[in-house]
């Protein structure tokens, strides 16, 4: 190699080092670019996702996963929504946390406190029975109460925690 050439190695290596300072020094810039692009790109965005989904399904699923295991609360909602749609039932805007701090953490059937992390968001009517889905006709419950309790209007039952 002559005398001053730099290999395709460093050569690499020196120009990853020098995007990386780059990066570090306008980080909040090239963020704010990458937003602005965006909101202003929608649908290419949304074919960029669609494409890379199709490319990617392992990396897509675990990647959503992920998200899921971070947000159970938005998730759990998410769920209860599409249960009362297919049923026809109202759907009200129900908060989860603050129903948990209406009912203070206990449950309505055993009236024992319930794990914070791992409870049921109950329908007293059940939404099986014409029942709403609105802060209402919710209640907090342990899960093997509201499992157990199934679809009946009664809540006279025993609960094992």
């Amino acid at each position: 190699m002559k005398k001053g050439k730099i290999c395709g190695k460093c050569k690499k290596e020196k120009i990853k080092a020098r995007k990386k300072k780059y990066y570090t020094i306008n980080r909040e810039r090239i963020i704010a670019v990458g937003k602005k692009y965006r909101s202003e790109n929608p649908e290419k965005m949304r074919i960029k996702s669609k494409k890379w989904r199709s490319n990617n399904p392992d990396k897509a699923r675990a990647t959503v996963k992920k998200w899921a295991l971070k947000n159970l609360d938005v998730v759990r909602d998410k769920n209860a929504r599409y249960r009362a749609r297919k049923v026809n039932a109202f759907i009200g805007n129900v908060d989860r946390q603050a129903i948990f701090i209406r009912d203070t953490g206990k449950c309505h059937i055993c009236e024992k406190r319930v794990n914070p992390i791992n409870w049921h968001l109950d329908h007293i009517i059940p939404l099986a029975k014409n029942g709403m889905h609105e802060p209402a006709n919710v209640a907090v419950s342990h899960p093997h109460c509201n499992l157990q309790k199934s679809d009946s209007l009664n809540r006279r039952l025993i609960c094992a925690q």
